[in-house]
């Protein structure tokens, strides 16, 4: 089998030449593959309906990658490549899905039947075509073939190898900044257990740092778990359905941008988000920790006002979702906001501290 030979040779070519992407048609390099999938895809099943053609088969085969990695990169431009490579793998996966569907069923139907001498069923006919014959067609299914198992080794070769390169710049700017973020944040709780530090061990009066300190301890805690309000600089975001229905996912997604951010309280239509708040889509809107509510969304956090908003606006981030969504809204940057719900945190059923190590 021609064709199966090509495979072999263009994975064999592959491991042995172990040749490199360059990082600007990295993104474009998986999706090729699963287009080139379907292209094949869709020719077998073709020969087994006895109306394969060469020609179409190398225009379905290069449109298909062209088209795939086109409309990647047109998404890479408008901010949204992620959702759009998602979106056409899926699609493509479908059609792959399908016709291995249809060319189960006709094997199936195959066994199950007996034709008469006269009739040619479409495995005979796929049998047929892939015999070992140095025709044209056969020859373009091998080349082609070569190409698809070149480009899988080429791949799984790159993934297993780069790691962050084959990112998008999107992504990594998300990641950079989500990072930063962390970094910034353990620098100021390492300073801040420094200075409580100090204070116990060089005080003149040790109880009242310690008592201060538990205060200080019992304050935080309070206003992390959502027990205590606050108040402080923060941003006000407001988003509307004006054209479409922003789900319960999406709506995590910005709660989980704005925790990146450094967000340190937040409260969405008077209800407190704490570690454990979940959103879940119900026949009547979207249910949160247990309460349904309904838009406008209007969204409170307190902490830095300017890295929350930029945050926000990442291309391809948490508000750009929303947009795809049919969500409007933008977030305000203020000197003080307060987040006045509160949560009652209930007491852990299972777990306990940690007993006091002596010696």
């Amino acid at each position: 089998m021609i064709a199966v030979l090509g495979l072999i040779l263009g994975v064999v070519a592959g491991m042995l030449l172990e040749p490199t992407v360059p990082a600007s048609l990295q993104p474009y390099l998986p999706i090729a593959v699963v287009a080139a999938l379907d292209a094949l895809f869709g020719g077998l099943r073709a020969m087994l309906d006895g109306i394969f053609d060469d020609r179409v088969f190398l225009v379905s085969f290069l449109s298909n990658v062209v088209v795939a990695a086109l409309i990647v990169f047109l998404g890479d431009q408008l901010g949204v490549g992620t959702q759009l490579s998602t979106g056409v793998v899926v699609v493509l996966g479908i059609r792959i899905f399908s016709n291995a569907a249809a060319i189960r069923g006709d094997h199936r139907r195959e066994a199950a039947t007996e034709s008469s001498p006269e009739e040619v069923s479409g495995w005979r006919q796929l049998r047929r075509a892939l015999a070992p014959r140095a025709t044209k067609a056969q020859l373009l299914a091998a080349f082609l073939c070569a190409l698809l198992g070149f480009a899988v080794v080429v791949q799984v070769r790159q993934t297993n190898v780069e790691g962050l390169s084959g990112l998008r710049q999107s992504d990594l700017v998300r990641i950079l900044d989500e990072t930063t973020q962390r970094a910034t944040q353990l620098e100021r709780e390492s300073a801040a257990l420094e200075r409580t530090r100090q204070e116990l061990l060089t005080g003149s009066d040790q109880q009242q740092a310690a008592l201060d300190a538990a205060t200080k301890a019992a304050t935080t805690v309070g206003i992390l778990s959502g027990r205590l309000p606050a108040e402080g600089p923060g941003i006000e975001l407001t988003i509307t359905e004006p054209t479409g229905s922003v789900p319960a996912l999406t709506l995590f997604n910005v709660l989980e941008e704005l925790r990146n951010a450094g967000a340190e309280a937040v409260q969405l239509n008077g209800l407190r988000l704490v570690a454990s708040s979940h959103f879940v889509d119900t026949a009547h809107g979207v249910d949160v920790d247990g309460v349904t509510i309904s838009p406008p969304y209007r969204w409170i956090a307190i902490g830095d006002p300017l890295t929350m908003g930029p945050a926000l606006e990442i291309p391809g981030g948490a508000m750009a979702a929303v947009r795809n969504e049919g969500g409007r809204g933008s977030s305000v940057a203020r000197d003080r906001v307060e987040v006045s719900a509160t949560k009652e945190v209930p007491n852990p059923e299972f777990a306990t501290p940690v007993p006091a190590r002596t010696g």
